[in-house]
């Protein structure tokens, strides 16, 4: 059995996890339309659309030395500039799982779309005297998404 906690998770671009991130929820579903025809008693719910989108949460840092920063992520939620290098890391390097949108056609070798990513929104930043300032933003996929071990190993994707 391979449980992993929280603590090893991480959110970040390429390998590089944004510091003071403590919670990232991601969320994969699929859009249906429902068919009826004469006859027929039940309905069939057929799938015409997958769809993802997340968001993440920690506490708030103004550095802007070092590493990927929050300050990073500003430009693309004020000026909805498409991200593509996103990683949601579900265990750290204990498992070496991460949610990725952006595939290459050389990680899939076939004709997989190459501009799939993310628009970060909803930057929300919170501060109250007796608390840590905190932050949190909404992330919208923008076409696919897949769960990778590592760059070149893809183990899911959306496309079933």
């Amino acid at each position: 059995m391979a449980i992993v906690t929280g603590r090893q998770a991480s959110f970040g671009f390429g390998d590089t996890g944004i510091e003071f991130v403590g919670k990232w929820t991601l969320n994969i579903s699929a859009d249906t339309v429902e068919a009826t025809y004469f006859g027929s008693y039940w309905a069939a719910a057929l799938p015409v659309g997958q769809k993802w989108s997340g968001s993440v949460e920690g506490f708030f840092d103004a550095s802007t030395t070092g590493g990927i920063q929050q300050t990073f992520l500003w430009p693309d939620v004020w000026s909805a500039i498409k991200v593509q290098d996103i990683r949601f890391f579900v265990g750290g390097s204990t498992t070496g799982l991460f949610y990725m949108p952006q595939w290459t056609t050389e990680t899939l070798g076939s004709t997989y779309s190459t501009d799939s990513g993310a628009y970060l929104s909803n930057w929300k930043h919170s501060v109250a005297a007796k608390e840590l300032g905190s932050i949190s933003f909404d992330i919208t996929g923008y076409k696919g998404l897949g769960l990778f071990r590592t760059s070149s190993h893809l183990l899911a994707d959306s496309t079933g």
